[in-house]
This record gives structure tokens, sequence and C-alpha cells, in this order.
């Protein structure tokens, strides 16, 4: 007779406990878990700055597009950019004309800019002109050739009268306060 009550007052006792520690235990073990992986983590966030840093510094060194504090800068290094290489290779540059831009919306971090090129050469000497604008950095593209004989009559050497748009891109350098 004494024995059930004591019974069923352990039973009332000892599984709420027991209930209540197995939760507790399991808890433990999810805090545990989450604690090893913010670890983890933690751990790769050195290796995470320093792969952030050599990106940083990829770009920084980015020379596929001009970067420049405005449009106006731009265009002035595209320009002396191409006409360098028109006089490297001996060619008669005629005019260079800046062409209005194709996209401007400011939203977009890289904006497109074109000069037309008009002048006489040789043809080895349009060649060289071609090629080098084509393997550049920064990257420029060739548009809209046309490229007309002129004879000149003293030495009888065919010169080119040429025409070409220049297309780039350039970047908006940030401007530090």
């Amino acid at each position: 007779i004494f024995g059930a009550p004591i019974v069923l007052m352990l039973l009332l006792i000892i599984v709420p406990v027991q209930l209540t520690h197995v939760n507790y235990d399991d808890q433990m073990d999810k805090k545990m878990r989450q604690l090893q992986q913010y670890s983890k983590i933690l751990s790769e966030k050195d290796n995470l700055k320093q792969q952030l840093a050599h990106l940083k510094h990829e770009i920084s060194n980015n020379k596929a597009v001009f970067i420049s504090k405005n449009e106006s800068i731009a265009f002035a290094q595209l320009n002396d950019y191409v006409t360098r290489i028109v006089k490297k290779n001996r060619a008669n540059l005629l005019s260079i004309r800046m062409q209005s831009p194709k996209n401007n919306r400011q939203s977009m971090p890289y904006h497109q800019i074109s000069v037309v090129i008009d002048m006489k050469s040789k043809i080895v000497s349009l060649q060289k002109i071609l090629y080098q604008l084509e393997i550049s950095h920064p990257l420029l593209t060739i548009d809209n050739l046309k490229i007309s004989t002129q004879v000149n009559q003293a030495k009888q050497t065919p010169l080119l009268l040429v025409r070409f748009d220049v297309n780039t891109f350039w970047k908006m350098t940030e401007t530090t306060n």
C-alpha cells in the first residue's frame, strides 16, 4: 500500500527531471555545434581578408579600362594613347574627334567612350597600328573601319586614307574625403 504512492511520487518527480535534463542536453549540443561553426568561420576570417585584399589589389591594378575622375579626362587619356600609337608607327594623323558616349547612365560603373580617327598611312603602318590598338591594355575595340587609297604622285607609293572609331570603357575613381 505504501509502495504504490511512493513509486507514483518518484515517477512524478523523476520523469519531469529526466525530461528536463534531456532537453537541456539537446540545447547544449545545439549550442556547441553553433559554437563550432562560428569558430570555423572565425578561423577563416583571416584567409578571407587576405583574399579580399588580393581582389582589391587586382581591381586597383586593372589595366583593362581607363580610370579617371570624369569623362573629359577619360577622353583625354584615350586621345593621348591613340595619338602615341599612331605617331609611333609614322602615320599622318589628320584628326581625332570625340564621339558622344553610347551609355550615359550614371548608375553603371563603366561608361563607354569613343574617338573617331582620320589619318593617312601606308599599309604596313596601318597594320601595325590596328594590331597595337587591338591588343592594348586598356582594352580598345575598332569599329567602322573605312579605307580608301590616295596615290602619291612623287613617290608612286599608295597612301591609305583611313577612318575608324576606337571604343573603350572608363571607370570613375572613388573620391576620398
